[in-house]
């Protein structure tokens, strides 16, 4: 009775009501062997690991059968980032229980966790094989073809699942929603038409049919069944918000950023929302709107990093830099944000117009920590070494971004004015006439054509 009702509190979360009942039932009998597991599982959920491992082992000497102590031992070992470990310590379980999930369960959450696809496709083919009625274990098989980018096999997966939750309208749309990710839009429609059945009036359903309409390439109709549950059930975020999807995919930009507006006016922690507005104001449209609703927020109240940081992006964007500035600045006094290479980056580039003393120092602080991989903040230093003229300072910079990220234009515009400082005339041509051929605009790029002689 102790251990039950300790059990019962560890799965509550009532640790210390847990702890009395585990130390009565270690009272009536030191040995017994549950009393003792729930005692490590009690140390466990404290984060002692030390402790627990120590009473899982104490355990194990006395019976080396105990499965539970040797997954949980395997569990630790996963929750200290021990993977290969915990795989070999879950691997164990199968000398005493062959049959047991557990373990699998475990490995498939270790080589998810690592994308480590090739490896958790054995274990969840033999988990959903030993558990064929199991709707979670045929969801997880699904979810590793589809990473593995095999779409058929998912398919095959998903298939089955149909046949065990056509009666449940709430696991039809989850069964939807991955059909969707398979590519398997028909499959996905019958899912939603036989969840509509089953609940007619469902808001949640109706408004995954119009989403499917979006996926199948019909914008219009999309459009149409959203005015038509805005009729129903009256304004909402989400229909809002998938009016605003349709317009983007008629590419009436305005007609999306008033949509994306409304919806998140509708309620102010619709993220998507702002995260599309943020888009659109990076492609000229909408930007004086947006910033000035988040502005008129931190008048009220205040924004989540992150809104900050978009905010003080789409600042750039409109090329108000003393506003971008205020705010990226900002961001570099919080820990999260201390040495972003991007933040810096665009300081850097900002600083440069008026100090490249204080814009070389602030580039060269991003790349010491985060920013060793940054094509941008080495091509960053690099093209203020050459406005300082220090061409052959500059040119290794180049060279190390390229290598980084070699489709990006201005990184070979800058490698063609230095190496033209430089005196080396044909390999300069070679990386100007390059950089007008990765795409058409970029910053430079009328600069580059006269370097060239080319009429624009």
């Amino acid at each position: 009775a102790q251990n039950f009702s300790a059990i019962t509190y560890l799965r509550a979360g009532k640790l210390d009501d847990a702890e009395t009942n585990i130390n009565l039932a270690l009272a009536l009998d030191p040995a017994n062997v549950q009393a003792r597991f729930n005692q490590a599982m009690l140390a466990k959920e404290r984060d002692q690991f030390e402790q627990a491992s120590k009473l899982l082992n104490a355990i194990l000497e006395d019976q080396p059968n105990h499965a539970n102590s040797i997954l949980l031992i395997a569990r630790i070992l996963f929750e200290q980032g021990n993977f290969q470990e915990a795989i070999d310590w879950s691997k164990k379980v199968y000398a005493y229980q062959p049959e047991a999930s557990a373990p699998g369960e475990l490995q498939l959450e270790i080589y998810s966790q690592l994308a480590e696809w090739n490896n958790a496709l054995p274990v969840a083919l033999q988990l959903a094989k030993r558990n064929p009625l199991n709707g979670n274990y045929l969801v997880r098989l699904a979810n590793v073809y589809m990473e593995l980018r095999d779409n058929e096999s998912a398919q095959r997966a998903l298939y089955k699942l149909y046949t065990l939750w056509e009666d449940d309208p709430t696991k039809l749309r989850d069964l939807a929603a991955l059909q969707v990710r398979s590519h398997n839009l028909k499959a996905a429609r019958k899912s939603l038409e036989t969840a509509q059945q089953l609940d007619t009036s469902s808001f949640e359903t109706k408004l995954a049919l119009a989403r499917l309409y979006l996926a199948e390439g019909q914008p219009e109709d999309t459009a149409e069944a959203a005015r038509n549950m805005e009729s129903e059930f009256g304004e909402r975020t989400e229909l809002s918000y998938l009016q605003g999807e349709a317009a983007l995919a008629r590419e009436d930009l305005a007609a999306a950023q008033a949509h994306f507006t409304k919806s998140f006016e509708l309620e102010k922690e619709n993220i998507a929302a702002v995260i599309r507005l943020y888009q659109l104001s990076i492609k000229g449209v909408g930007g004086t709107e947006f910033t000035s609703l988040l502005e008129s927020i931190l008048k009220e109240s205040s924004l989540p990093p992150w809104a900050v940081r978009l905010l003080a992006d789409s600042y750039l964007a409109q090329e108000n830099t003393v506003a971008a500035t205020k705010y990226y600045e900002r961001l570099l006094e919080l820990p999260e944000f201390a040495k972003d290479p991007g933040i810096l980056n665009n300081l850097a580039n900002i600083y440069a117009a008026e100090d490249l003393e204080k814009a070389l120092a602030t580039a060269k602080e991003g790349l010491q920590e985060k920013g060793k991989n940054s094509s941008a903040l080495l091509d960053t230093i690099g093209w203020i070494l050459a406005q300082q003229n220090l061409h052959e300072q500059a040119l290794p910079y180049f060279r190390e971004a390229y290598a980084i990220n070699s489709s990006d234009p201005e990184i070979r515009y800058h490698t063609g004015v230095t190496l033209l400082a430089l005196g080396r005339k044909n390999e300069a041509e070679k990386e100007l006439r390059a950089a007008l051929s990765l795409r058409e605009s970029f910053a430079g790029r009328d600069e580059a054509l006269i370097l060239l002689g080319i009429e624009k």
